[in-house]
């Protein structure tokens, strides 16, 4: 069995996450395919969104420490049926994201 490292398990955790929640209630975008990066988007039905775990930074905690912070940068790369249905999924999604995100690790 192996394990996710962070970046790995950032992107599952989205998709996990999105995949739920965009198709409960008040959302209900039940036709919606959430996959890891776009490489298999255009082949797929619209609405799909295509997560990615792309740059990473590294910042240290304080001067003389090994310790450091972890920014890692997710890209959502939205494809709609048209440009309208592209619109309402991202302010969607941004509404979703707002309160936070569960974090499976």
């Amino acid at each position: 069995m192996s394990v996710y490292r962070i970046s790995r398990n950032l992107e599952a955790s989205f998709i996990e996450f999105l995949n739920t929640t965009l198709k409960e209630t008040p959302y209900l975008w039940n036709d919606l395919n959430v996959i890891k990066g776009f490489n298999h988007a255009y082949e797929l039905p619209t609405p799909t969104i295509a997560v990615r775990a792309e740059n990473t930074v590294y910042d240290k905690v304080e001067i003389g420490s090994n310790s450091f912070t972890r920014t890692v940068q997710i890209y959502l790369d939205i494809f709609g049926s048209d440009d309208g249905n592209r619109l309402d999924l991202k302010d969607c999604i941004i509404e979703i994201l707002k309160d936070g995100l569960i974090y499976n690790e």
